[in-house]
Order: C-alpha cells, then structure tokens, then sequence
C-alpha cells in the first residue's frame, strides 16, 4: 500500500484524485463537427481510458452508437514531448496525452502524436483511411494547420513553418511544397522565434499561435525577438551538475518581446507588416482573425487601454488601420469574444463601463453576464451568458426576430457547439462530478455522449451565498449534524484574484474543497472583486489595488459564515490558495491575524515585481509611471508583520510564478527571526500533475491545517 495514505479510508478519495488526473479521465473533450459530406456532418471528440489520461479520437455513427476512430497508442512513436510542446501545455494547464488537439477541414482531421502529424479522411459517416504526413529529415513537428481549401499543411519544426500539399488527399504521399525560414536564420548565433507566441501571448493572452493561413497562398507570421526581454534563471538544485534553465521573463516594468508579423506566400517570400513592442500604441500582438472575408489584425497599447485593428492589403502588402476600441481602465481580450461568417460579424466588448454584444458593430440586448460566442448558424446567434454568477446557461439570439431564447436547462456550467442542423449540449453540475453530454442531431434525436470518468461518488453538502462584496460556495462535511453543538473551524479556500471564478455549480471544481470539509471543516470558497459574473463594476473595482478590495471580499465572506453558521469556529480560521490564492492566503495572514489564524500559501506572488507585464500592469499599472501599488502589495516588505503559522509551497521549475517569490519572503521571515514551514519540490512546475505530488501536498496542508487550527491552543 501506497504510505502516502496509509490505511486511513478518509484519503481513498484524495488517492483517487489523484490517480485519475482530478476525475477527468475518461470524459469526453474537445469536440468538433467535421463535414464528412456535402451538408452532413459527423461529430468527433477525443476521450480517455478512465484509468490513462492518453485521449484518442471517437465520433458517433449514424444510430448514435459511439465508434473509436483512432486510438492513440497505434500511431504513437516513442518521442517524447519537445520543449515547445512542454512549455504549450504548462500554458494550456493541459494535463492530457496521446491525441491533444486536433483541427478540421472539411472531411479531414488533422492532430499529431510525438511530433508525427497525421491525417484522416473521412470516405463515409464513421469511416475513412488514416495517413501518415512524411516528415522526411525534420524533426518534431508542431502546431499543426491546414490551408483554407484543405489541400495543404503547414507546421513548425526546427524553427521554420513548412508546407506540404497533398494531391486528391493522398496525404502519405505529400510533397513538401514551402519552407519559411526566420530572417536570421543563417547567422551563427540565429536567436529569433517563428511563429510561435511569447510567453504573455500564451500566459496571459490566449494566444497559442503565431501563425494565420490568410488565404491558400498566404500566411500571417510571427517572428519573436526576446533578446532585450529579462531572463530567468530555472536551477534543479537535485542535480548541481547541471546547467542552469534560463528562459526569456518580462518581468512587471520591463522590456516585452519584440513581435514582428510578416506577410508570407507558400514559396517562402515574406513582407514586413509591423513589430508589437515598437510603440506604446503596438505592445502586444493580439490576435489575427476573419472578419466578413477579409483578414484583421488587432493590437493593444501597453496601458490595455487601447485596441488598435488593422485590415491586410493583399494587394500593396501592408495593414491598414481599420478602428479602434478605448477603455478607462483596462480592455479586456475576450476569449471566444468573436465569430465571423460571411454576412454576420458578432464580438463582445468588455470594458469598464459595459460588457456588451456587437453584430456588425451595432450592440444588441442579451440577458445576463455575455461569456464567449460559440457560433452562428441559420441566422442565430449562440453564445453562453450568465443570469446569476455560478451558473452560465446556452443561449440563442435569433437575428431576424431579436428573439433570445434559453437552450440549456441544467442548473449548472452550460457550453455548446453547433453546426448546421445540429447541436451538442455540455453540462456541468453538483450533483455530480461527470459531464452531462447530449447531441441533437438533424432529426431532432438526442443522443447521449458517455462520460467514462470515475464518478468521484463524493457527497457535496454545499450552500451557494453572496454579499455585496462576494459570491460564495460554502462546504461542510457530509452527513454532519448542524444542531451536534460541535464547532468546526473555518478553511477559505480562495483562487480570490481578478480574471478567474471558482464559485461555480460544477461538480469537479469542488472536489478537493468537499474533501477538506468532509475532514472536518467548514470550506467557504469565494470569489470577491476582480472576479467575473457579476458586474463591470464589481470586476474593475481592483484597479490599482490588489490589497484592499481583494482582502474585503474575504472578510465579508468568513463575516457572513460566522454570523450564519452557529457551529463555525471564529477562533480556528484558516485559509489557504495557490497562485493568486497563494498570495492571497499569506496577506491575509499578515494583514488581519486577528481574523485568520493559519495559512497555507501555494506558488504565491510576493513581490509584483517578479510576475509578468500584461497580467500586473493591467491591474497595477506600470511601476516605471507608479510604484505606489507595487509597494502596497509587497508581501516582502510586510514579511515581518507576520505572527500566524504560515506554509509556504513553490516548484522549483514554476517559469509562471518564479520561485524567487516563496524564497526572497521565507529569507525575510527569517531574518526576521519569524517561524515558518517552507515546503520546495524539485521538478514541480506552476502545475503540479504527477500524482503522487499532487497527492502528497494536498496531504501535507491538511497536516498543517489540522495542527494549528484543531489544537487547543490558539
């Protein structure tokens, strides 16, 4: 038996957790309509073993029996993953294998396995021949696209986008037809990046490419400069005979990336369009996209308080400036925020007035918080909104009746996708920890998707709240007797920060809160200001302050717990959180020790100034104008205010959160002669997925917890 956890029942489920990569194993993902005929489609989406995290690719036949396509362990090589492919999916937080992502073109499915691409084509409705793409004397291949006409690929390897093209889609026999080449590429010290994002485009930005096929002959390219960009410096202090990893950081208040996109044809010939990072106007390279047949280009200014959208001229070779979109505060960059076909353009704009719907710029009524946009199809709209912030529901909005009606009907995270005459609906929920997956298809069947995955089976005793400065999920333990008389001490258990939401009426989100309590505990998980869901108000109120509003939210959720919960223990108050929560758990335990009595600080930031560019100055500004925020949410320069137990957690491989932030404030703690618990993992990234390790900390905060929270002495 595993002694991690012992003979003790209480953690079979933690064990489980673990093994099964959070109970995700074995749900169905990723799903897509591929045109497997003229004006049919077939669904295919990639599922696991419950018991591997290896995906493979299914599909469903036409009577609605599921149907394994490709499986991923029969073209698998024996390659492990590049370092591009390892840094893609520590941004992704992709904790899968085999089959990750593919993309469509009409009947084609095109992903790669090891850095092998392959290539189904469809010959029927569940049917077809699988190539192999032959990749000659290249080396791993990734970020994998067709053309727009399907006839061709393109993917990096080596440092160069390649093209090959397939006659009649024989594609085992593709001729390799195009080579781009970054612009330094014969220089001995050659150090520019093509096509791939930097870091704030894939960490902060949602950008996980650097190349756009604009047309069948032409393709938008990045090409990525970090040499002025600062370095961090990875060590593994387990193997002191290694070279250090040292990876390009923008570090809040420094250089970005230099981005320059490039204006490419499938022979090779590039034209300079224009560098992000030049101007303050043009700091980032937001994204590339379609809009109405023609081919934008959005940038944003270093303040995020400006998107600048440029159309490509095919014909003179240059970007012209189509309009722009301003904001007081900050612009948010939408994720899923924009659909394009050929008569209808539909985007969400946020900013700190309004989150509103624009179809052909004109805004629309939808109800709700508006969330992404899934499509549109026979003149409706779909996207997903939120009338209340823990559920979000799948609407449509019917372009020729200004209609909008309700799809989903669990109460819960609803998603959709949608093709022409079909529909597939995904639904999350607490009374379970699985994913609810129905397709309707053109006849109006709905045909259910099997989730595979180990129902955790965990009881979830939980009541949904808010205040005016908090929504909140609050969990006690299963089968416990409110009117016993026993008081239970209070955990938080916060991500707490801007841009994120935990409170949610899914299942799987809670698990470890619901463990926590079943261990006896109170777990109150809340989303205060900066989150999403409620308001533009309520989610801009942070601006220049990552302290004050932040720390209020907390507060106001535990008040709420201690005046409602006649059994919560005021005197036995924890709180602990990773990331943001990390930072989070340790200021409150600076801040207000009166109110908190132990705290559990997992990948925290200390000092602002060792986290990225787009991410804090959005919030805080740039330190160059300001330091005022800076010097206020320093938890270094606070370290020897500390008087409540603290644990402190950080990978010594986390490239998001360097672990100069746990090490710099342990240091000071120290110096300062304050006692403190700091737990380092060689090895372990911003991410933790082995199961052991992800096992074992949860283990270890629970022994903390139990420490100082269950004595008697407080």
């Amino acid at each position: 038996m595993n002694q991690l956890f012992d003979s003790d029942p209480s953690f079979d489920i933690l064990r489980k957790y673990a093994e099964t990569n959070r109970f995700s194993n074995g749900s169905p993902t990723g799903f897509k309509f591929v045109e497997t005929q003229t004006n049919s489609h077939t669904l295919v989406f990639l599922r696991s073993l419950e018991t591997s995290p290896e995906m493979s690719l299914w599909t469903v036949d036409e009577n609605g029996q599921e149907k394994l396509l490709i499986e991923a362990t029969s073209v698998a090589s024996n390659a492990g993953l590049s370092e591009l492919e390892a840094t893609e999916n520590e941004r992704l937080r992709r904790t899968s294998s085999g089959i990750t992502s593919f993309s469509v073109k009409q009947n084609q499915i095109l992903f790669g396995v090891s850095g092998q691409p392959w290539v189904f084509c469809f010959e029927g409705a569940t049917s077809g021949s699988l190539h192999k793409v032959p990749l000659g004397d290249l080396g791993y291949a990734s970020n994998l696209k067709f053309s727009p006409d399907g006839t061709k690929l393109s993917l990096l390897s080596n440092n160069a986008l390649h093209i090959f093209e397939a006659s009649d889609q024989d594609w085992q026999n593709a001729k390799h037809v195009g080579l781009i080449q970054a612009s330094d590429n014969q220089n001995s010290e050659a150090h520019l990046q093509l096509g791939v994002p930097e870091f704030v485009a894939a960490e902060e930005m949602g950008r996980y490419s650097g190349y756009w096929w604009v047309d069948d002959n032409h393709l938008l390219i990045t090409e990525v400069d970090e040499s002025a960009v600062e370095l961090l410096n990875l060590s593994s202090p387990d193997k002191p005979t290694e070279p250090p990893r040292l990876l390009h950081y923008p570090y809040t208040g420094t250089r970005n990336a230099l981005v320059t996109l490039y204006l490419a044809t499938t022979d090779g010939l590039t034209t300079e369009l224009a560098t992000a990072g030049e101007s303050s106007e043009k700091e980032y390279l937001v994204d590339a996209r379609e809009m109405n047949d023609k081919f934008q280009v959005r940038f944003q200014n270093r303040a995020q308080t400006l998107f600048s959208d440029y159309e490509l001229n095919l014909n003179t070779k240059v970007l012209v400036k189509v309009g722009e979109v301003t904001g007081q505060k900050w612009l948010d960059i939408v994720s899923g925020g924009l659909y394009s076909n050929a008569t209808h353009t539909a985007e969400i704009v946020a900013d700190d007035i309004d989150r509103s719907l624009l179809i052909n710029g004109e805004a629309v009524d939808t109800p709700g918080y508006i969330r992404k946009l899934i499509g549109i199809e026979n003149n409706v709209v779909y996207f997903t909104s939120s009338i209340e912030p823990s559920e979000t529901h799948v609407f449509g909005l019917n372009l020729t009746t200004e209609t909008v009606e309700q799809l989903s009907k669990i109460s819960g995270i609803n998603n959709a996708v949608v093709t022409e005459g079909q529909l597939l609906l995904m639904s999350r929920d607490m009374d379970s920890t699985q994913t609810t997956t129905t397709l309707v298809d053109p006849k109006g069947n709905e045909i259910p998707i099997e989730d595979n995955s180990i129902d955790s089976s965990i009881e979830f005793n939980v009541d949904f709240a808010s205040t005016d400065k908090a929504q909140l999920a609050i969990f006690k333990p299963s089968g416990f007797d409110e009117t016993s008389g026993v008081k239970l001490p209070v955990l938080l258990d916060p991500y707490g920060g801007p841009h994120a939401q935990r409170v949610i009426k899914a299942g799987r989100a809670h698990i470890v809160s619901q463990w926590f309590a079943n261990q006896g505990y109170i777990v109150v998980v809340a989303d205060g200001p900066g989150s999403p869901g409620v308001t533009q108000e309520f989610e801009f109120s942070i601006y220049r302050d990552l302290v004050n509003p932040i720390l209020e939210g907390q507060i106001s959720a535990l008040e709420y717990v201690l005046e409602q919960y006649s059994f919560a223990n005021e005197a036995a108050v924890g709180i602990r959180g990773w990331s943001f929560g990390g930072y989070l758990s340790a200021l409150a335990c600076i801040e207000r020790p009166d109110l908190f009595h132990a705290g559990v600080a997992g990948a925290p930031v200390t000092d602002w100034l060792l986290y990225d560019t787009h991410y804090t100055e959005r919030y805080l500004g740039n330190p160059q104008d300001s330091a005022q925020p800076y010097e206020t949410s320093d938890l270094v320069k606070k370290a020897a205010k500390l008087t409540r137990p603290l644990m402190l957690i950080h990978g010594l491989s986390d490239d998001n959160v360097v672990p100069a932030n746990s090490l710099k404030f342990s240091h000071e703690l120290f110096v300062n002669d304050i006692d403190h618990e700091l737990v380092t993992v060689t090895g372990l990234t911003h991410m933790p997925k082995r199961a052991h390790i992800v096992a074992s900390l949860i283990k270890r905060q629970l022994a903390f917890l139990n420490k100082h929270l269950k004595s008697s002495a407080q």
